[in-house]
């Protein structure tokens, strides 16, 4: 895929994940969106079970993104499965209230950890 995007003269391959960067940097490519967060689509942040396994997740790949220089990671709420507006905003609410850990923020197009 990378081969063929740089010669279709892409710079950037989206939703890839972080064991994809050395293939990027082998054909100079860059990812303006990491993916693989934990639960994808699907099983997110809208559900308190989900909140650890992915805030490991970036506390493992900020690093990696921030020094291949990639902007950005994205990470999805969820799926309902039956669940509410006012219990999934409850629980992604609950999350950013309740993590008291160094917030990650974005400079340029560089990730950096906050002071």
């Amino acid at each position: 895929m990378c081969q063929a995007g740089k010669g279709m003269g892409l710079q950037s391959i989206e939703l890839l994940t972080v064991d994809d960067f050395p293939t990027l940097k082998k054909y100079d490519l860059r990812c303006a969106m990491v993916s693989g967060v934990p639960g994808g689509i699907t099983s997110g942040l809208n559900r308190l079970e989900n909140h650890d396994k992915i805030v490991e997740f970036f506390e493992q790949s900020i690093p990696k993104v921030a020094e291949a220089g990639y902007p950005n990671i994205i990470c999805f709420s969820g799926n309902r499965k039956g669940l509410n507006d006012e219990k999934g905003h409850r629980e992604l609410r609950h999350r950013f209230e309740t993590d008291r850990r160094p917030r990650r923020e974005t400079q340029g197009d560089r990730l950096h950890g906050a002071s």
